[in-house]
């Protein structure tokens, strides 16, 4: 039966990020945005109620809870590896991809992305010389829409095939951009109303929208496919650090080719050149397109993850160095940026 408090990062990952072990209780140094720093233990770490459903509901806790009997012993051995050991256990790559997928980072990047999109792009519609311009242009490139909807309304008609020509050829001919720029400035009032209305109503159920939508994905196939064909190609191996490694939020990173170097979550046509998984304070997994094992830079790699975390990072130890990463933590956390968002909006006006 499924829990109330659901872990968005798997226990047996943070284990490997302990401060400290008393009995079977392991804790570990939590750094959060707004500057708290504590140790706590890993039980009320990265916890969320519910977060993968409820009882009665659809939920994928009990289908999580079982896969990470797969991965745990996977990691738990790999920690024990030489630096450079070559992974071969073809599970590491499902463990990446159901690890991308399940996260609170995801989901609220998700929910920031989209309600960001949508407050653009209505704000937009909603001033009524906006709306007029972006409905007069739609119709002008998309006639057809027209056409559509005058062949539907006269096939309800008692006509003749003759007179159903007729009438919307006469039809046709009236419909110009004049009077449906006419038609539009009487009716717009409506319209631009409506935006101003909905955009609001959409943004407040979105979380619940986004949340629904994740659990259902996760239902479907708690493994990422077809991302996991992508990390199938990539070479695994294992690196040490003699610096504390942190564990961010967001879980994994991938460096591809491209504006935006690193990201947390790969679109089909990426060109990865690394993936990085910190699995304990002295581990990392590394994924590379290479024959070569790379030389990971782990201090790059820490900043990194503490600029990708939207919220937090967990480490062993509570030093100066790792407080430096506060300052970092959501600096670089979108998956897509604002002016990215921005540049779409334009999009679809200019293709409406």
């Amino acid at each position: 039966m499924a829990g109330i408090r659901h872990h968005i990062l798997p226990r047996f990952l943070l284990r490997g990020f302990a401060s400290k072990v008393i009995g079977d209780q392991t804790f570990t140094w939590v750094y959060r945005k707004e500057g708290k720093v504590f140790e706590s233990n890993i039980i009320n770490v990265a916890v969320e109620r519910y977060f993968y459903g409820k009882d009665g509901e659809l939920s994928v806790d009990d289908e999580i809870t079982e896969i990470e009997k797969t991965f745990a012993p996977l990691l738990t051995s790999l920690r024990r590896e030489e630096d450079g050991y070559d992974i071969v256990d073809p599970k590491i790559s499902e463990f990446v991809g159901h690890l991308t997928s399940r996260t609170k980072h995801l989901r609220d990047s998700f929910i920031d992305s989209t309600g960001f999109l949508l407050n653009t792009l209505f704000g937009f519609l909603a001033d009524k010389k906006n709306f007029n311009e972006f409905l007069l242009e739609y119709y002008k490139r998309h006639p057809e829409v027209i056409r559509q909807a005058l062949d539907n309304a006269l096939a309800r008609m008692s006509l003749d095939r003759y007179q159903r020509r007729r009438l919307k050829s006469l039809m046709l001919s009236l419909l110009t951009p004049e009077i449906i720029a006419a038609q539009i400035e009487q009716e717009s009032s409506e319209y631009s109303f409506m935006f101003k209305a909905l955009g609001p109503m959409l943004l407040e159920k979105l979380p619940t929208l986004v949340a629904e939508g994740q659990i259902k994905t996760l239902a479907k196939s708690l493994i990422a496919e077809p991302r996991v064909d992508n990390y199938r190609q990539l070479r695994w191996h294992v690196r040490k650090s003699e610096k504390s490694l942190i564990l961010g939020d967001v879980g994994c990173l991938f460096e591809v080719r491209g504006a935006k170097r690193f990201k947390s979550l790969t679109d089909k046509d990426d060109e990865i050149v690394a993936a990085y998984v910190p699995i304990s304070s002295d581990t990392m997994v590394v994924g590379t397109n290479s024959s070569e094992v790379s030389q990971s830079h782990f201090g790059e790699i820490n900043k990194t993850f503490a600029m990708c975390s939207r919220e937090f990072f967990v480490c062993r130890e509570s030093s100066e160095d790792v407080r430096i990463l506060l300052l970092s933590i959501g600096a670089e956390a979108e998956i897509i940026s604002h002016e990215e968002l921005r540049q779409l909006v334009k999009e679809i006006i200019l293709e409406a």
